[in-house]
């Protein structure tokens, strides 16, 4: 190896600035090109002629995925270094050199390369692992999910504020629905709005909604219904516009609901495709949409060297702090991935309630005076060491072939 280019990309969303600096800090190219295909082929041109005479190249993206792709993807294929760098990373540095505040593209760019040349210096260069596109399909189908579940939430809660301002009894207790999002209650409200609505529209036409939402004979649950609805009728009368608005939140929460259970056979369907995912889908508590989200977050196991990484990875490991005149120290870090903390600990909520050595453990801890989430947040440590090693000998022990799994199907819609 002659030596080592360093390579800092300012990315944007229509166009990168590309600086290209080498071990002495002189400036060897710096050009801006669109962000296509054609733009990416063009960087990855004229770095090849450094590869040909026998230079490392290096480049420094600030993030990785998003606007900097498909970059990023194009260079780690070429076997060019990619080394992700935070926007905090690139502030501090810009602090410590003493550049001057003015920000420009092509500054922000150079400063980049000036960091990895800094970095190489100091035997600091480490590559970004190129993320992998069955992990990144789960991380992207959970993020659906999620957004999903929650537009549902939302629509659901103020769907039932409203019904219960002149209809409570539709959704107060269990007595005629078991949840306020059952497919009977919203094909009924969506159809009547009003108990005015349904007491004319007669016991055949509700039954025949009724059966057709939930599957069943459903003549005894009419029949309450329309008894009830001209108690109620008597006593208040919705306005049209009112009831309109309602029967529309009926109309949307059947949708959202669709929506959700459909992202959620998506996820289903990717896990399934891999044998860690059939593993954890068999685990008492964990579900399609915590064992997406954990594998989507934290993509392959293998590149946590212990347990002990993941679990500051995931917020829930201590960070020893320690000086020569203070005891060490343990407390929580504060860099870890907030989106996966969340997850582990919903998956140890879970485990809590339906796996009985979990509930036992947190019985225990109870026991000894912990807190309800300290119990819980324990029990999430055991389930990461559980998950790590079961990672170790059911993938790392037999070679699994990622886009073998990919080519099974294209299960994103």
């Amino acid at each position: 190896m002659k030596g080592r280019i360093f390579v800092g990309v300012d990315v944007g969303s229509l166009e990168h600035q590309v600086a290209v600096m080498d071990e002495k800090g002189g400036e060897c190219w710096s050009q801006r090109v669109a962000n296509t295909h054609a733009g990416c082929l063009e960087v990855l041109e004229y770095l090849h002629t450094w590869q040909e005479r026998g230079y490392e190249v290096w480049v420094g993206l600030e993030g990785l995925g998003g606007y900097a792709s498909p970059l990023d993807r194009i260079l780690w294929t070429a076997g060019i270094y990619v080394m992700g760098i935070h926007p905090a990373q690139s502030a501090r540095f810009r602090e410590m050199v003493g550049v001057q505040a003015d920000k420009t593209d092509p500054l922000d760019a150079r400063l980049l390369a000036e960091m990895l040349r800094w970095k190489s210096q100091r035997g600091e260069l480490e590559a970004s692992p190129m993320r992998d596109e069955y992990f990144q399909a789960l991380r992207l189908a959970s993020s659906h999910f999620q957004e999903a579940n929650e537009m549902k939430v939302r629509v659901q809660n103020q769907f039932v504020d409203n019904l219960r301002t002149y209809w409570p009894e539709l959704v107060m207790g269990k007595k005629y629905f078991e949840r306020t999002d059952a497919a009977g209650l919203l094909a009924l409200v969506s159809r009547y709005p009003t108990p005015q609505a349904l007491v004319k529209a007669g016991h055949r036409k509700v039954e025949k909604v009724l059966r057709e939402a939930m599957g069943r004979d459903s003549q005894e649950l009419a029949a309450e219904l329309l008894a009830q609805s001209r108690e109620v009728s008597q006593t208040y009368m919705m306005s049209s516009p009112a009831a309109s608005v309602v029967q529309e939140e009926a109309a949307m929460l059947a949708g959202l609901m669709q929506g959700v259970q459909k992202w959620e056979r998506v996820l289903t369907q990717l896990l399934e495709l891999h044998p860690f995912g059939q593993f954890m889908l068999d685990q008492a508590g964990l579900g399609p949409r915590t064992s997406g989200c954990f594998l989507g977050e934290v993509g392959d196991l293998g590149e946590f060297k212990t347990e002990a990484k993941l679990a500051r990875y995931a917020g829930i490991g201590p960070v020893v702090s320690q000086s020569g005149k203070q005891p060490a120290r343990h407390h929580d870090g504060h860099r870890y991935n907030h989106c996966l903390k969340r997850t582990v600990m919903l998956m140890a909520r879970s485990r809590a309630l339906h796996d009985e050595r979990s509930k036992a453990y947190v019985a225990k801890r109870r026991a000894l005076g912990d807190g309800y989430w300290k119990a819980i947040k324990k029990l999430a440590r055991y389930l990461l060491r559980f998950l790590w090693k079961s990672w170790q000998q059911i993938v790392q022990k037999n070679e699994i072939n990622l886009e073998k799994i990919l080519a099974q199907g294209a299960l994103l819609p």
